[in-house]
């Protein structure tokens, strides 16, 4: 363990991962509407994903930690990212609520099992101060996500409907596996 910060491109891609549950979460809500009136369901059964997202979110966390420390950060971080990935996938192709709620909650699944990753790898790479210093950089950078994630989601939507929003997740989580093989050894 060194007692030095990582390269500047380890910190931006553990901010880009950090950064998917909130950009998952933020993004669709502005096309909760839309998504309802193609369902054919109440707006409220589109909301209640937010819970489900949460819900997946802990699991993935819960089980992701001990998983990663026992078969390795990067199998768990790349397990996470591609599940990520194709449950995003899947809810831009669904057709109906139960299919829906359930990729939801795989894709959340999938965000903690690539979020709970991202502290482990910090104290692998730093001690003490350094640790904490990370920490701050990391969501100094992530709490943009939040904040941009619902304007992001509008454009999206404004372009090609909402089924764009959950393409867009899925590249992105593909994107971030695809720089984490190359950063993370």
């Amino acid at each position: 363990m060194s007692s030095t910060l990582p390269p500047l491109r380890l910190i931006l891609l553990l901010a880009l991962i950090f950064a998917l549950s909130p950009l998952a979460i933020d993004m669709y809500l502005p096309t909760i509407p839309a998504i309802a009136a193609e369902l054919g369901v109440p707006a409220q059964d589109i909301a209640v994903t937010v819970s489900l997202y949460m819900l997946g979110l802990s699991f993935g966390q819960f089980f992701g930690g001990p998983i990663s420390d026992y078969v390795g950060r990067r199998p768990t971080l790349f397990f996470g990212l591609v599940l990520f990935a194709v449950a995003s996938l899947v809810i831009a192709s669904t057709e109906t609520l139960s299919v829906f709620w359930a990729a939801r909650f795989f894709q959340a699944l999938g965000g903690g099992f690539a979020s709970v990753v991202v502290p482990a790898i910090i104290r692998d790479h730093t001690e003490g101060q350094d640790t904490a210093k990370l920490f701050s950089q990391i969501m100094l950078i992530t709490i943009i996500a939040p904040a941009l994630a619902p304007s992001i989601g509008t454009l999206l939507y404004s372009l090609s409907g909402w089924k764009l929003v959950f393409l867009v997740l899925a590249a992105y989580a593909l994107t971030v596996c695809f720089l984490a093989s190359i950063i993370i050894k």
